[in-house]
C-alpha cells in the first residue's frame, strides 16, 4: 500500500497548506522590507526648522510634523519586527504539519504493510 504526500490538510474545521503558509510567509517578508525602507528614509528625513518659516507658529508646526515623522518611523520599525516574526512562524508552521503529516503517514503504512 502507497500513501500519497497531499496538500491541504483538513482536519475538521482546520485545513493547513504548506506552501500557501510558506507563501504567505515569503509575502511577510516582502512587507517587511518595505516597512524597513519605509522606516529607514523617515528616519534619515529631515527638514530645516524653518521650512514653513521664521515665527512661531511655524517653528510649532514644523515640531508636529517632525514628531508626526517620528511616530511614523517607530510604527514603521514596529510594523517591520511583526512581519519578521510572522515570516519566522509561517515556515515553522508550515514544518510542523509537514513533519507531522510524513510522520503519519509513515505510521499509517507501517500499520498496513503486514496487511497487503
Amino acid at each position: 500500500m502507497s500513501l500519497r504526500y497531499s496538500w491541504p490538510v483538513n482536519v475538521g474545521d482546520m485545513a493547513a497548506s504548506a506552501p500557501l503558509l510558506v507563501g504567505g510567509g515569503a509575502a511577510c517578508g516582502h512587507a517587511a522590507g518595505a516597512a524597513q525602507m519605509g522606516a529607514e528614509r523617515l528616519g534619515g528625513a529631515s527638514a530645516a526648522t524653518t521650512v514653513f518659516g521664521d515665527f512661531s507658529e511655524a517653528r510649532q508646526f514644523h515640531g508636529a510634523v517632525t514628531a508626526a515623522r517620528d511616530d511614523h518611523h517607530n510604527r514603521l520599525a514596529e510594523h517591520q519586527g511583526a512581519l519578521t516574526a510572522y515570516v519566522a512562524r509561517a515556515n515553522e508552521t508550515a514544518q510542523v504539519f509537514t513533519g507531522t503529516d510524513r510522520r503519519n503517514a509513515a505510521a499509517i503504512t507501517d500499520t498496513t504493510a503486514g496487511l497487503a
